[in-house]
């Protein structure tokens, strides 16, 4: 049980959080001298998802657009990687036209959790009419609690007062799940859990 456990997606990244709280460009220095011994294509993704982690997304941009560039252009990680800094550097629709070169080149990225709970934020960011499907379709392939609290943020700024219903109803079925996650899903979703929090406070 404890090795599974040790293993799971959440347990990973509860403990890449803590390592993010007592030194958070640990893994920035790491990457970065693994790219300067070996500039890998692997070793430049690794020191973009690194900057983008502690919020250098201009950089983190720069590592992936050169990535993307060369031989391993379709490689969805790679892809995934340049839409989120794209995102994260306010190019949405360079990121909305990177996820769309995702998708047709791997379809079955469209139903996996990260890339279609990116491509719901950037078409959120748009002001897209697809954005509520996208959102729709992120709820149902969501591994954490991310996809419904964006989305709640999403339904909330909307005019329909049904919308405005739903997010609330989102957010209360975060803060009621919550008092049953185990230690390290708490780690993993506390921004979420708070964001929520503050939402059904005002």
């Amino acid at each position: 049980y404890l090795p599974g456990l040790r293993q799971s997606r959440g347990a990973r990244a509860a403990t890449r959080a803590i390592k993010q709280i007592v030194d958070p460009h640990r893994a920035v220095r790491e990457a970065r001298e693994a790219f300067d011994r070996a500039p890998t294509v692997d070793h430049r993704m690794r020191l973009g998802a690194a900057l983008l982690d502690v919020g250098n997304a201009a950089e983190a941009l720069e590592h992936y657009q050169a990535a993307a560039n060369g031989p391993f252009a379709s490689d969805p990680a790679l892809l995934e990687g340049l839409a989120r800094a794209q995102l994260a550097t306010g190019r949405h629709a360079d990121a909305q036209a990177t996820l769309e070169r995702l998708f047709a080149a791997h379809p079955q990225a469209r139903d996996q959790s990260e890339p279609s709970l990116l491509y719901a934020r950037t078409l959120a960011a748009l002001d897209a009419p697809g954005a509520r499907d996208a959102f729709e379709r992120a709820l149902t392939n969501a591994s954490d609690v991310a996809a419904r609290c964006l989305f709640a943020e999403w339904l909330a700024r909307q005019s329909d007062a049904a919308d405005r219903e739903r997010a609330k109803s989102l957010y209360s079925e975060i803060v009621h799940d919550a008092r049953h996650w185990p230690r390290h899903a708490r780690e993993h979703n506390r921004e979420w859990l708070q964001r929520a929090q503050a939402a059904l406070g005002q």
